[in-house]
């Protein structure tokens, strides 16, 4: 990634598949941040994320041109999966300096910095690496929020649900309700997206 001007507007993304942290730097230190629905380039196409972008981001931050934008985010594998990400903020932006990268270097470089480690991110694409001279030296492979999903919402949503289900959750720490496990299960078939299900939904 290259070194900010003092002279530029930087807009930086970290983006995940649920929501995604904008800010905008100005030249004499103002930062604006922001949020927006997440993106995720292996769900969706260019022109979806272009559609939240523009229907989500505050009116005068679309009609900002910043001189630098560094995205780093969620399912960044390949080179496909970034031009459809700068595809989408070169249209929303009119920025020709457009760098894409995965979350899990941007989680990298706040952690280590110059230095290095061992970085981890826990959520709804759970992934690890071993960061070293400013690059992701190893990576391990991501498995999605289907079967890498640790320490996501809809992860620990579920083993409270089989804790519940099987008798082993913590007495304090359990609901009553003669239906309450059928409803349960209902519920459990008719979720439609289930890298956005909130841990909330299944306590209601």
């Amino acid at each position: 990634m290259r070194t900010t001007s003092r002279d530029t507007v930087t807009l930086l993304a970290e983006s995940g598949s649920t929501k995604t942290d904008w800010a905008l730097l100005f030249p004499d230190g103002k930062l604006e941040r922001f949020k927006t629905s997440g993106i995720n380039p292996n769900l969706q196409t260019a022109e979806e994320i272009q559609d939240v972008l523009r229907a989500e981001l505050p009116i005068h931050l679309a009609q900002t041109t910043p001189d630098k934008v560094h995205y780093f985010g969620a399912g960044i594998s390949g080179h496909s999966q970034q031009l459809i990400v700068q595809e989408a903020i070169a249209s929303v932006f009119k920025c020709q300096d457009i760098s894409v990268e995965g979350d899990l270097l941007a989680a990298a470089l706040a952690l280590c910095g110059d230095g290095q480690g061992i970085v981890c991110i826990l959520g709804t694409g759970s992934n690890s690496c071993y960061f070293e001279k400013g690059a992701i030296q190893t990576q391990q492979v991501s498995l999605g929020y289907i079967a890498g999903d640790e320490g996501s919402g809809n992860y620990m949503g579920k083993r409270i649900l089989q804790y519940y289900a099987y008798g082993t959750l913590m007495m304090s720490c359990r609901w009553h309700s003669k239906n309450c496990l059928g409803m349960i299960c209902r519920r459990s078939f008719i979720v439609c997206t289930i890298n956005l299900f909130p841990i909330g939904i299944w306590l209601l």
